[in-house]
């Protein structure tokens, strides 16, 4: 799971490149994860885990 998150502020990170996407305040947390999801960002639950993946690498095998 790659959500930085410091203070008030939250960023999303590729867990595959580290390529961050956003940074927003907590507030706006729900709202970042619905516009990286129509930016072609790819989340998905892994265990208890979530996992990130920004539109490079969800085209890599077994990213979906």
């Amino acid at each position: 799971m790659t959500i930085e998150r410091n203070n008030r502020h939250r960023v999303m990170i590729c867990d595959e490149c580290g390529e961050d996407y956003d940074t927003v305040d907590a507030d706006d947390f729900d709202d970042m994860v619905e516009r990286a999801k129509r930016a072609n960002w790819l989340i998905v639950r892994d265990g208890k885990l979530w996992l990130h993946y920004c539109p490079d690498c969800r085209k890599l095998p077994g990213k979906g």
